[in-house]
């Protein structure tokens, strides 16, 4: 994560009245936008991939987009 830029790496533009389904399919494209580029994501000390963090507003956040993104 580069987070003095901030880059985006997913986005969507959707008509809904709001994103709360939205969290799950954008998290997805960005591991994609990862992969197609060929970059791994890191590990910590016992090899496991650590979350991408996420902020979701209020017309994100739900408690299944919140478990789905934990997933």
């Amino acid at each position: 994560m580069d987070a003095p830029c901030q880059i985006i790496l997913a986005c969507d533009v959707t008509d809904a009245s709001h994103d709360t389904q939205q969290a799950e399919p954008v998290a997805q494209a960005t591991l994609a936008t990862l992969a197609q580029a060929g970059m791994e994501r890191p590990k910590d000390e016992s090899g496991k991939a650590p979350a991408i963090p996420a902020t979701l507003d209020n017309g994100d956040y739900s408690e299944a987009a919140a478990q789905a993104l934990a997933d």
